[in-house]
């Protein structure tokens, strides 16, 4: 892999120059001059020369070269003249130190002591020890002609004489020296700006600028790709800045924490800075900043404010008023980092106010609502740019080996090497596994986490490459999870969260949903409604909440309206439920083997329950020697799980103990008998077995509202005839069941999936009690369109079906059905798959159908070819 030179930030520049200017200052300290007070004037790299006589003009210039980042030496100033210090030794050093000496010029300039043994200082370092020294003249009061005025520098040379009478320190020839070294700069004239002071001003900072580059105003670590992501976004502004006809432009970014936002921002301003000349601004906003002090943050930055009366101002509402009337006064940029729900009200006053054309402001937030509630129509709102592959490579390597010259060469860090490592940082935005599709997956890596990683790293040993990745992995498993600073980020968002029912909707979300259920906002709504019997209004509220509070993504600006949640959250989520104390937790989610499970799991419990264990989440992997072959992610919520390879039900565990349990899935367990009737709580069950043969109990549960069975050798048992709550039923390889009853009375019944229906099952189904169901699929998978024999003389009925005028889905795929008695009254119908019916002899008439869509009656030989299905321009696909 070819090695990318390694990139320097402006903050990087910065720092080399002061530490090689303070190594070179130093020998030029006085003797006697404390350490601190030589440092302190190695800072202040602009001088301002002047006499009292051009105060207001003085004060003013030295705001404004403040405000672009300068330090400055100033007289007026106790940061350069300390109280209870000598100060002619203060001022004369820092002539000698400076790095630019502007001098405002007036005859009265001339006429004073002070201001002449500062240019004296001035010349004679540039000539000594200071060659970088630049010299700036303002002829503010005087005209450069006025220099070389013979009755002018007679009377100036009197007075100079009169100075050198009363103190040994001033020489005249000297003065006439410094005048004649003065009259070869080339310095700014007042008179060509037509009288106006703030555009001299103007000049004037520019010009400094240009001499002597002000410290950046935020530093911020060296940035891996930090100029092209800054570029993206200043490509954005300018582009709006040129539609818009002038006009301010707004760039919204989203993303979660640690993707550099923060550091995104102050980058940013220390870009803008010479183009607004110092009226830059970063807002962080964060629970520990009141929005008054951010408000006062951003009237001190970039509005002409007095400063002294900052402090007299107690409410909002009073410097509101003052930054709506002065921040449109002058071009700006302000980044407003990290927008909390709180913050919107302030903000939105602010962002509808009509600013200076050029304005140009950037707002970040975790979560993306936050953004679009501030910025207006024509912005641009996106998430935050990722770092490229080799740019995660450059800052995990930067971390790991910190000096370039000590970096392991390409031979051994080979390209599959460093990306073995780097893969535990890169993270999708949702739950979808789309590993191998990244360029369309909306994943990313995490800057932050790479160098957490990098770091963490460092001391390993070079000549063992395989040792590297698994240590990298090591630290990608929960347990090192709690190390992460981003964790930090996260909790502050879900600490805040209120009521408590919010946070365990939280971890249901992250971890125990099915995940097919995140697909539909729907599909998720209805099976929170029936996890925790409330309304689907108080289900969106409490969703909203979590949206706010940047846990989960908006899904009303998905196109898909689907509920999206980072892989981090996940894991953030993980560790919260495992950090518990064991004798205080009401949810245990564990991944591992058998012999680690958590041990209020192995023992009993105190009374003759769990009273608070509700939610048992356990993933056992326990892998057969040379098997790599991944595991099964899985979904549970209040539940015990179980997953391959198959394991007994561990005999010690009394499953009566656990009346609490909401969902139960077990996957990959031998057991030929389960008794799940001591589970009167239980809403969900999910059993996946090629060993169990008999399920007893299902009757007793009451609550039960989700099955999802894929039993193959199972025989006995689905008898949920008293499970009138019961709202999806879904199986597969049932082909040796014996039996299946479905709820007797009128039933909350909405999917029912039925896959593997055998000769042993009824000839008769009847669906009409079940008038809520939506979706019916029942089949046999093994049928062959040319062997309508396969069911011999036996043959299924389904009655009922005119009572389910709710359904919009109906698949019956290789059925020995021969009629469907009451179809025709089923008009909401959107599809209907009829594939391999064989003995399918007749279909009711379906021109009326004006929503179905898709008609599958493929192999369906029976059928008559040239029967009209239907008159409906909505179908769009009939298969035969």
């Amino acid at each position: 892999m070819t090695k990318r030179p390694i990139e320097y930030s402006e903050a990087d520049v910065h720092m080399r120059d002061v530490e090689m200017r303070s190594r070179e200052l130093e020998n030029i300290r006085p003797l006697g001059m404390r350490a601190d007070e030589s440092l302190l004037l190695q800072t202040q790299r602009i001088f301002l020369s002047h006499s009292g006589s051009q105060k207001d003009f003085v004060e003013q210039l030295h705001r404004d070269l403040k405000n672009c980042g300068h330090t400055l030496f100033f007289d007026k100033s106790t940061e350069s003249l300390p109280k209870g210090r000598a100060f002619p030794q203060l001022i004369l050093q820092a002539a000698r130190q400076c790095l630019v000496a502007v001098v405002v010029l007036s005859d009265q300039y001339f006429m004073s002591k002070w201001p002449m043994l500062e240019l004296i200082a001035f010349v004679e370092a540039r000539r000594t020890c200071n060659s970088e020294l630049h010299i700036l003249p303002l002829f503010y009061k005087l005209d450069v002609c006025d220099l070389k005025d013979i009755i002018a520098i007679r009377r100036w040379k009197a007075e100079w004489e009169n100075f050198a009478a009363m103190d040994d320190r001033f020489d005249p020839n000297k003065c006439e020296d410094a005048l004649r070294a003065l009259i070869a700069n080339n310095g700014e004239r007042f008179c060509e700006y037509g009288g106006s002071k703030v555009r001299y001003r103007e000049a004037i900072v520019a010009i400094v600028y240009q001499l002597s580059r002000p410290y950046l105003k935020y530093d911020t670590p060296p940035m891996v790709a930090g100029a092209r992501l800054c570029q993206i976004v200043i490509g954005e502004l300018e582009r709006q800045n040129q539609v818009n006809g002038g006009r301010p432009a707004v760039v919204g970014l989203s993303g979660i924490g640690g993707m550099g936002k923060t550091l995104l921002c102050k980058a940013l301003c220390n870009r803008f800075r010479e183009e607004f000349a110092g009226r830059v601004c970063h807002v962080e906003c964060s629970k520990s900043s009141s929005s008054l002090e951010l408000q006062k943050l951003i009237l001190d930055e970039l509005t002409d404010a007095n400063k002294s009366y900052l402090h007299s101002f107690k409410t909002s509402e009073e410097v509101l008023d003052r930054i709506c009337d002065l921040l449109p006064q002058k071009a700006v940029f302000l980044a407003v980092d990290n927008v909390q729900e709180g913050d919107l009200q302030w903000l939105q006053r602010i962002f509808n106010r009509q600013h200076k054309p050029k304005s140009k402001f950037v707002v970040t937030a975790r979560c993306l609502s936050n953004v679009q509630a501030i910025v207006k129509e024509n912005a641009l709102c996106q998430a935050m740019p990722s770092l490229t592959e080799e740019e995660a490579l450059e800052l995990f390597i930067r971390s790991a080996v910190p000096t370039p010259r000590l970096r392991i060469p390409p031979s051994y860090f080979t390209d599959k090497i460093l990306k073995d490592c780097i893969e535990e940082c890169f993270f999708y935005n949702d739950m979808q596994d789309c590993r191998g599709s990244r360029e369309n997956s909306g994943g990313h890596y995490n800057p932050m986490l790479l160098q957490i990683l990098g770091f963490a790293i460092k001391d390993s040993n070079p000549s063992q490459p395989q040792h590297l990745i698994e240590k990298c992995r090591m630290w990608g498993k929960l347990q090192h999870f709690h190390k992460h600073p981003l964790f930090e980020i996260l909790r502050t968002e879900y600490d805040a969260l209120h009521p408590p029912r919010c946070k365990q909707l939280f971890f249901d979300i992250a971890l125990f949903a099915p995940r097919e259920k995140l697909r539909k906002l729907d599909d998720l709504c209805t099976w929170l409604e029936g996890m925790y019997d409330t309304s689907r209004e108080e289900i969106l509220h409490m969703l909203r909440k979590l949206r706010k509070s940047s846990l989960i993504e908006d899904w009303e600006t998905n196109a898909k309206s689907q509920i999206t949640l980072h892989e981090l959250y996940k894991d953030f989520a993980a560790y919260e439920l495992r950090e518990v104390e064991a004798d205080k937790r009401s949810a245990v989610y564990h991944k591992g083997g058998l012999s680690d499970l958590p041990q209020n799991l192995e023992s009993s419990p105190p009374g003759r329950n769990w009273p608070d264990l509700g939610r048992v989440s356990l993933r056992i992997e326990n892998k057969l020697p040379g098997d790599d072959s991944p595991q099964p992610d899985l979904y549970v919520l209040q539940s015990i799980v179980l997953t391959s390879p198959p394991v007994m039900f561990p005999d010690h565990w009394k499953i009566q103990e656990w009346e609490n349990l909401q969902l139960l899935c077990l996957e990959g367990f031998e057991s030929k008998e389960l008794d799940i009737s001591p589970l009167k709580r239980l809403r969900h069950l999910k059993l996946v077995s090629y060993e169990l043969r008999t399920l007893r109990g299902c009757d007793q549960l009451k609550q039960l509202r989700f099955v999802e069975l894929n039993c193959s050798g199972l025989r006995e048992g689905l008898n949920f005839s008293r499970c009138s709550k019961l709202q999806e039923l879904v199986t597969g390889e049932i082909y040796s069941l014996q039996e299946l009853c479905l709820p007797r009375s009128p039933s909350d019944l909405k999917i029912l999936k039925l896959r593997g229906w055998n000769k042993r099952l009824p000839v008769e189904l009847d669906l009409g009690r079940h008038r809520q169901l939506r979706k019916v699929a029942i089949y046999h998978t093994i049928w062959d369109t040319g062997r309508s024999s396969l069911w011999g003389n036996w043959s299924l009925t389904l009655t009922g079906l005119q009572f389910l005028t709710s359904l919009v889905g109906l698949k019956l795929i290789g059925l020995p059905i021969t009629s469907l008695p009451g179809l025709q009254n089923l008009v909401g119908l959107e599809f209907l798959n009829l594939r391999g019916c064989a003995k399918l002899e007749v279909l009711p008439d379906l021109s009326g159908f004006s929503r179905l869509a898709r008609i599958d009656r493929n192999g369906c030989k029976r059928l008559p070819l040239e029967q009209p299905l239907v008159a409906s321009s909505g179908c769009t696909r009939i298969i035969n």
